[in-house]
């Protein structure tokens, strides 16, 4: 399995070498940085290889959460999370938990960063999955950062659609449509008030549903690309109800299939004006932004977002193509009559829109490149039943697995945030912990403890029972002074962040063995 994703890898440049190191097949370097999203692809291969050496190299058990049955098999119509466990998890004398920090991390991983310039034995958990085997360990890895399950469609699965007396609406909305693009351009945006274009769509957009839904994306983009900072009430009221139709998440499924099929019939047509309606539709449940703000107030605060960037890039892509469309017919029209002359041509060249410089240009087209992969998909995201932060996720599991869990000593190893959401356990469930939990250790922590959200009880038991490995120039082990975190700090051995995990691992089973060893003794 895991040669199957590394043969993935080498598709993008990329391999998996018997050290584990990331290195290129086109670069001299272990990993080339391009732009955001290439980043992120990439990640997401090491993020399933990284799975796969779990289970093939380690033997550990793939469970999925919410629990469907015994076994915690995969439900293919339910979201679900990972986490990975030893096979002995259950019934193990000693269980270590490891709990990363926050961010595009996941299971097993500490940093994505180490991961992808350095090797997987410095940006994983492996190093302590071996350290742990050895000593008999169980060993559980949580997954706190993946809150939403997304569905990808790929296009050309999905099936005709029946949309019956629709056609001729949706062809003359093509058409009222095409007459506002024209109008619409970086320098006519400014001048032309939303209002102005809002009474534009009521009057030309015939009420039907699918120009409901189109209407509303594309009014959408009016709003982000208009420099005007003074939104009327007439505009949110009007922009608010016609966006209602799509914007709730209660939609059934069918309904959300049925608006694929609608889309997809509009896209076969009309590829064009349709990029442009699809891909803001398709960033909305990307950044999944409908659920915390209202759309208003999302847009005043993300105006040079990456949703701004990829509008501009297709309006200007479509503009432009128009213009050139419009001016090859010109030429050849000239060029056969032959009272056409060379004044009036080069009166017609100076009426062209002026190309951007090369920079810009190449900014654009990787903007457009960009825009063009996440076209052949249609993406839906789901919040994961009881597992939609962090902190529930780690609640979750430790309510219905590891206080059944016949271990006695359960010992914890988190990482950055990892650690507050370990502080969240100890508050809620200190009585358990106080039985159970033999040491702590944290990897550079971001987490405080406040005098009045703690006992004196807790807090005493806490700071006896953990230990905080922080970024320093100070050897490892050395005391480092850190107030309000309520725990006894000590150098991880290294000043960055996302080095600590990895240089402090000897010197935390070193302090993990002083209480088992004696008790064995």
């Amino acid at each position: 399995m895991s040669q199957q994703t590394n043969e993935e890898l080498k598709k993008f440049g990329y391999y998996f070498d018997e050290q584990l190191k990331l290195k290129s097949t086109k670069f001299s370097n272990s990993f080339e940085f391009i732009n955001s999203n290439h980043y992120d692809l990439i990640g997401n291969l090491v993020v399933k290889y990284i799975y796969e050496l779990l289970k093939e190299r380690y033997a550990m058990k793939e469970l999925w959460l919410p629990r469907i049955d015994e076994e915690y098999s995969k439900d293919r119509t339910n979201p679900q999370v990972n986490i990975f466990v030893t096979p002995n998890w259950k019934t193990c004398k000693k269980l270590l938990i490891l709990i990363c920090g926050s961010g595009a991390v996941r299971a097993g991983q500490w940093t994505r960063q180490l991961c992808l310039y350095n090797t997987l034995n410095e940006g994983t958990c492996f190093q302590y999955l071996e350290e742990a085997i050895k000593d008999g360990f169980g060993v559980m890895i949580l997954n706190p950062n993946l809150h939403f399950s997304k569905t990808i469609i790929q296009k050309n699965t999905i099936k005709k659609s029946t949309i019956g007396n629709e056609e001729k609406n949706i062809y003359d909305l093509n058409k009222r449509i095409k007459k506002a693009i024209k109008i619409i351009n970086l320098r006519k945006i400014i001048k032309l008030s939303n209002l102005k274009v809002l009474n534009y769509f009521k009057k030309n957009v015939p009420k039907i549903k699918v120009s409901e839904i189109l209407k509303s994306i594309f009014f959408k983009i009016l709003i982000n690309l208009s420099e005007s900072k003074n939104i009327k009430k007439e505009i949110k009221i009007e922009f608010n109800k016609y966006f209602k139709l799509f914007t709730s998440f209660e939609l059934s499924q069918s309904d959300q299939f049925q608006l694929i099929y609608q889309l997809e019939y509009f896209l076969k047509r009309y590829k064009q004006i349709a990029k442009v309606l699809y891909l803001v539709l398709n960033e909305l449940y990307l950044n999944n932004i409908l659920n915390q703000y209202s759309i208003i107030s999302w847009y005043k605060k993300n105006t040079e977002g990456k949703l701004q960037r990829i509008c501009k890039g297709w309006i200007k892509t479509i503009y432009n193509l128009e213009k050139k469309e419009e001016s090859t017919k010109e030429k050849s029209n000239e060029s056969s009559d032959p009272k056409y002359s060379s004044e009036s041509r080069e009166s017609q060249d100076e009426k062209e829109v002026e190309e951007p410089k090369k920079e810009k240009k190449k900014k654009d087209d990787l903007e457009l490149q960009e825009s063009q992969n996440l076209f052949n998909y249609f993406y839906f995201e789901k919040k994961i039943c009881g597992h939609s932060s962090a902190k529930e996720h780690t609640k979750n599991i430790w309510e219905n697995l590891i206080m059944k869990a016949k271990s006695k000593e359960i010992y914890i190893v988190a990482h950055s945030y990892g650690g507050v959401c370990t502080t969240y356990l100890l508050k809620k469930f200190f009585k358990e912990f106080k039985k159970r939990i033999v040491k702590i250790a944290f990897t550079d922590s971001v987490h405080f403890i406040l005098q009045f959200t703690f006992s004196k009880d807790v807090k005493q038991w806490f700071y006896t029972h953990s230990r905080n490995w922080v970024k320093s120039k100070k050897k490892v082990g050395m005391l480092v002074n850190r107030k309000l975190q309520g725990v006894y700090c000590v150098s991880a051995g290294h000043q960055k962040h996302i080095w600590t995990s990895t240089c402090a691992k000897d010197s935390i089973f070193k302090w993990f063995r002083q209480s088992y060893q004696n008790n064995e003794n």
